[in-house]
């Protein structure tokens, strides 16, 4: 896929509309994801504008993104994330219904609700 030249300019296209959309540009995410890894605790502050401000029972508090989000952030931006693979066994049960056969359970479902309308008293709510 990387060397179809139409789906490079595709996906470029792509990542200039979402840009144009965003306050952020791609460059300036990736920036901030690595400067909140390299963080250290003791730089958290409410005027860092790395940090969140969080409250506790004694007040507001800063802190910094979890790093591992950030580094799970980066590696999707970049593509580094290979896709989950997920492995299917045994036997799985598939019922497949006929037109005919789901019309029935319709007209029955129906029949039910219709029956249940009927029983109840005029002016109930």
């Amino acid at each position: 896929m990387r060397e179809n030249v139409g789906i490079l300019a595709r996906i470029a296209t792509l990542r200039a509309r979402l840009e144009e959309r965003s306050d952020y540009s791609r460059e300036e995410m990736v920036e901030f994801l690595v400067k909140t890894m390299r963080s250290k605790p003791m730089d958290a502050s409410l005027d860092n504008p790395l940090c969140e401000i969080k409250m506790s029972k004694v007040g507001p508090f800063a802190a910094f993104m979890e790093k591992g989000k950030a580094v799970e952030r980066l590696c999707k931006l970049f593509g580094w994330d290979a896709p989950d693979k997920v492995e299917h066994t045994g036997n799985v049960n598939v019922t497949v219904l006929t037109e005919e056969r789901q019309r029935q359970l319709a007209a029955k479902k129906r029949d039910a609700v219709l029956r249940r309308m009927s029983k109840t008293p005029t002016g109930a709510n």
